[in-house]
């Protein structure tokens, strides 16, 4: 889980959850950087997933943005355990920023994402999920997250 952030000067980001096998990816708008806007966003993931919540996410792992400070709050959603990659080492959440470039080709470093409606959020999500990817054998993200929801029988 990573932030996507705005500009200097505005507040709202971008929350991604990658999800580590099929680099599927959940992108939900936050108002600000908060902890607070953060567990409100898993909350709703949790009621949109109800009975399958803490299945699809077993753990989470983090950056040390002050965002993500809530673990034991993370954990009480149903989240098994949150761990944190050491500082200094992005290439322990290489999904994430392979993402967060990806989303970047849409969004300038420099754009107001509180002005993005929640429609093109989803066209975004939409356009990465189905993007076909060489380490897939030219397959999308959601076929291989497809296939192993319905292998074990949680679709």
């Amino acid at each position: 889980m990573d932030t996507v952030v705005s500009g200097r000067g505005y507040k709202a980001c971008l929350l991604v959850l990658i999800e580590r096998y099929s680099r599927k990816e959940i992108i939900i708008k936050l108002k600000d950087k908060t902890s607070r806007s953060v567990i409100n966003a898993l909350t709703k993931l949790k009621n949109k997933f109800k009975p399958t919540f803490s299945k699809r996410f077993k753990t989470i792992t983090v950056g040390n943005g002050s965002e993500f400070m809530n673990a034991k709050g993370i954990e009480e959603l149903g989240v098994y355990n949150v761990y944190y990659a050491h500082s200094y080492s992005s290439y322990e959440r290489g999904s994430n920023k392979n993402a967060n470039r990806f989303i970047r080709c849409f969004i300038s470093k420099d754009f107001d994402i509180s002005k993005i409606r929640y429609a093109k959020i989803k066209e975004i999500e939409n356009f990465i999920n189905n993007y076909p990817r060489a380490m897939f054998n030219d397959k999308t993200s959601n076929e291989i997250y497809a296939t192993e929801l319905l292998k074990i029988g949680k679709l």
